[in-house]
């Protein structure tokens, strides 16, 4: 569980700032994270999207770590 602060810009020089709590789970070396845009300003900036899914996978570069 999470919360992110986010502030999205455009090239028509328009912005909102949003929060997003997040909540997640991770299986073996995936991530699977989902959340929730809240508009904070600007709450009718077209092209943002309220809900937001993440998969992620780990990849390990230490070759002295056994996992």
């Amino acid at each position: 569980m999470g919360i992110a602060s986010l502030w999205y810009v455009d090239l028509e020089k328009n912005n909102s700032f949003r929060v997003r709590p997040e909540v997640g789970i991770a299986w073996g070396r995936f991530t699977y994270t989902y959340g929730f845009n809240m508009a904070i300003t600007n709450k009718n900036m077209s092209n943002i999207s309220k809900h937001m899914f993440s998969v992620t996978y780990f990849i390990n570069l230490n070759k002295k770590a056994k996992w």
